[in-house]
């Protein structure tokens, strides 16, 4: 377990729902040789509405073949995503053979400023 307890500030613009924000985490750590090894991938949706949310954001791996695991206890390296869309599409995640990556725990402060103003629909 890590615990990376550090404030983001971080400001969105949108139009509306659609394309509304989302989080991208790719989880990353170092073996003991030094290598970066990637841990998993995870997204989870910000929330639409003002106010504090706590939010558990679970990540998962690509599997991979036999050899690509073996390869990867002996050498480093786990499986990676060709295309890192695939970790938004449900359709085509759920093709994967993945494997649990844990769970990010977020704490969000959601606040929304001039919505009407700026003709922002929901």
């Amino acid at each position: 377990m890590a615990v990376w307890s550090h404030p983001v500030d971080v400001h969105y613009t949108c139009r509306g729902l659609l394309g509304w924000p989302k989080l991208h985490f790719q989880i990353w750590s170092q073996d003991v040789h030094g290598r970066n090894e990637l841990r998993g991938y995870g997204f989870c949706h910000i929330p639409t509405a003002p106010g504090t949310y706590e939010i558990d954001c679970p990540t998962w791996l690509p599997e991979g073949s036999v050899g690509e695991r073996i390869a990867a206890f002996f050498v480093g390296g786990a499986p990676r995503l060709r295309v890192e869309e695939v970790v938004y599409s449900p359709g085509d995640r759920f093709r994967l053979q993945t494997v649990s990556g844990g769970v990010v725990h977020l704490q969000l402060g959601i606040i929304m400023k001039d919505f009407e103003k700026n003709n922002v629909q929901f």
